[in-house]
């Protein structure tokens, strides 16, 4: 007997809807409510389909002209339910032909196999909500971390938060969940509501939290900003500090609003550059200053700063360098090879930091800037060896890890022909596998850092460890406690201008042990320090864009807060002896046995 052309079209239907439903569970990285949903009512209405001929083909007639198609949908409607009533599987078999039979047969089974396996998911993700709400019930009153999205940026940050230090959430809305498996891997939970529900949620019995508005579009994370500023409890108030991810966006533009924010509900949110936030932690952990056993009092010890390619990363640890190289019995010389042309681009940004600056008391610096500089030919090496044979360490970060991996082995190579010896190549790569397997004497020489997970770290974004030690420091400058490290946190430029100062501050602890045998009353009794500090945060606030005050823009000798934000000017923007002497002592720092053994971990 031939098999009857509606065999053969529930097959295929059955195969498709079995093909189709597989191939959405698995092309994404996430499985929603909704491909579930959709998935199983499809394999549902296959089943269903391949009931169907078994049916209509069976032994007993109709009553009626149209009756047996009618009778057909619904007693197959029926078996396809019946599974699921606990009567067990019907195999459907068709006779005379047992091959087809067989085909058929395993097409029905797989696609009944795959639902039950999508109830089962369904009923998993049902218990999975419940299970949640008691985590975060269970542990909303420890520390708790709170992110706005699972980007690859909020990942970084995750995976290196201390373990066990509190509860991670991973709040979204409208968009794809993240993986249940990187859920567990870091032991987060994920929240699919608004990040302002879910801080209702947790911030009132929590002990701390922090929020990390880290999406990919920086407007976003104003946006989420804005809500945040809007949702107030009082039973939060204290609790809850907000770091948000920018690159474009200036910091003075939200001061007023984040002021006010501070100071109506005790609530912290700092801005974020993550570039910035890596350059100074990298520098807090690896020193660039060369000690020598003697310092010479009549010759300065030149700090010699190579850097090959002028990007973000690069433009941060220039303006970096300019402020922590003015440093007593130091003299600071940079040489960039920038394989475009920024030079302007800089001058813009940093109106008043010019090619060099040779003034005790204002700064002390030069800068030998070299556009379009070929990096790609033999002139290269003359290019080192002319302007800048003497460096201490170079910082090569071009934007493509194999052109920085390739200008870090010339560079080595050259050096090892010149036998020098006191360098270190500082290499930024995204992949920082790329110089695993290098040769051990070149890794001597040759430092990698950079990856997303370096630059996104918990660490570096929260500027933990300079902070810890800035906030001891803060409270030695105003030790009654009238202004709180808190308050002062709000101003942006206050906060980075304080991780500057500690981060100097480290390397003056590490001068004065090996020049001046650890006796820190030199801070004070030589006036020197206090100079070079002035020189320290003249050339910080320049790098910053600001530049002195025109004597027109001053009312009553003073210039208005709102004035200096939107002018960017600074009245202190002179030279030392210029300074009034209220102004003057301010440079000056007393080192505490607490804060010297911070300063020296």
């Amino acid at each position: 007997m031939q098999i009857s052309f509606l065999w053969y079209a529930a097959l295929l239907l059955g195969v498709i809807a079995l093909i189709c439903t597989w191939y959405r569970l698995f092309r994404g990285n996430s499985i929603t409510d909704d491909i579930l949903a959709s998935s199983a009512v499809s394999l549902f209405a296959a089943s269903w389909i391949m009931y169907i001929p078994e049916e209509y083909f069976n032994d007993i007639p109709a009553s009626a002209n149209g009756l047996k198609e009618f009778e057909s949908l619904v007693t197959a409607l029926l078996r396809a339910l019946n599974i699921y009533s606990g009567n067990g599987y019907e195999r459907v078999a068709v006779q005379g032909h047992p091959v087809f039979s067989g085909i058929y047969a395993s097409t029905m089974a797989l696609i009944n196999i795959s639902l039950i396996l999508i109830v089962a998911g369904f009923i998993l993700k049902f218990l999975d909500g419940p299970l949640q709400s008691f985590r975060i019930m269970a542990g909303r009153k420890r520390h708790v971390y709170i992110f706005s999205e699972c980007s690859e940026k909020a990942q970084a940050i995750a995976e290196t938060i201390p373990s066990g230090s509190g509860m991670i959430i991973f709040a979204s809305t409208g968009k794809e969940s993240p993986h249940k498996t990187y859920l567990d891997a870091v032991n987060a939970v994920h929240v699919p509501d608004r990040i302002t529900k879910v801080i209702d949620k947790v911030s009132k019995s929590s002990e701390k939290t922090e929020v990390f508005l880290f999406s990919e579009a920086e407007e976003e994370n104003l946006s989420l900003m804005g809500e945040i500023i809007n949702y107030q409890d009082p039973a939060a108030n204290g609790k809850i500090r907000t770091f948000v991810s920018i690159s474009k966006t200036p910091w003075n533009m939200y001061r007023e609003r984040i002021t006010d924010y501070f100071d109506k509900t005790g609530n912290i949110i700092n801005l974020v550059r993550a570039e910035e936030n890596f350059v100074c932690n990298y520098l807090w952990k690896n020193s660039i200053f060369k000690l020598p056993e003697k310092v010479c009092r009549e010759k300065k010890e030149p700090l010699d700063i190579l850097m090959i390619g002028m990007n973000k990363r690069n433009l941060e640890l220039l303006k970096t360098l300019l402020h922590l190289g003015q440093m007593p019995d130091y003299s600071l010389h940079i040489t960039v090879l920038d394989q475009g042309s920024s030079r302007g681009v800089l001058k813009r940004e940093m109106p008043e930091v010019y090619d060099s600056a040779d003034a005790e008391g204002d700064a002390i610096y030069s800068i030998s800037y070299i556009e379009n500089a070929d990096c790609k030919t033999d002139a290269f090496e003359k290019t080192i060896t002319d302007q800048c044979p003497g460096f201490t360490h170079a910082f090569i970060e071009t934007g493509d890890d194999m052109a920085s991996s390739e200008l870090a082995v010339r560079l080595y190579t050259l050096c090892s022909r010149r036998q020098k010896d006191d360098y270190t190549i500082h290499v930024s790569l995204r992949n920082l596998e790329i110089g695993e397997n290098w040769n051990q004497d070149i890794r001597t020489r040759v430092r990698f850092s950079g990856s997303l997970k370096e630059v996104y770290s918990y660490p570096a974004i929260t500027m933990s460890d300079i902070e810890a030690a800035s906030e001891k420091i803060h409270y030695v400058r105003y030790p009654t406690g009238d202004r709180s490290w808190e308050a002062y946190c709000t101003n942006e430029y206050n906060r980075h201008s304080v991780y500057a100062r500690t981060l100097s501050f480290k390397y003056k602890v590490m001068m004065i042990d090996k020049f001046y045998h650890s006796d820190f009353s030199v801070t004070q009794n030589d006036r020197r320090w206090k100079i070079y500090e002035h020189m320290r945060w003249n050339m910080y606030t320049r790098t910053q864009g600001y530049t002195a005050a025109d004597g027109s823009l001053l009312q009553n000798g003073k210039l208005d807060r709102k004035t200096k934000d939107a002018a960017r000017v600074h009245p202190d923007l002179v030279p030392y002896d210029l300074l009034p002497e209220k102004e003057q002592e301010k440079d000056g720092l007393e080192l505490n046995e607490e804060i010297i053994k911070i300063l020296r971990a």
